[in-house]
């Protein structure tokens, strides 16, 4: 991501742009996940099979933060259950 690669250079973070899409957004953790466009079609599968485990959509998080809060809670509690963390 745009957001590591520039700090090793030390780009100012508003330089380090998404090539992917043309929003201007710094590409970031959250835009790459959420917000670029260029993922669009697997976003939308993403959320499709969120729903279909969780029983909640998008919709249902008010921001981008309890969005990404949701999902990475979500994949800890797969490696759990997957017992491939062992606590």
């Amino acid at each position: 991501m745009r957001i590591e690669q520039g700090r090793y250079v030390r780009e100012p973070v508003s330089a380090r742009v998404c090539s992917c899409c043309n929003s201007g957004c710094v590409e970031d953790e959250s835009h790459f996940i959420l917000g670029c466009s260029a993922y669009d079609y697997l976003r939308q599968n993403m959320w499709a099979k969120f729903k279909e485990v969780t029983g909640c959509d998008a919709e249902y998080f008010s921001n981008n933060g309890e969005k990404l809060n949701a999902l990475i809670v979500k994949q800890v509690k797969r490696l759990c259950t997957c017992k491939l963390l062992d606590w």
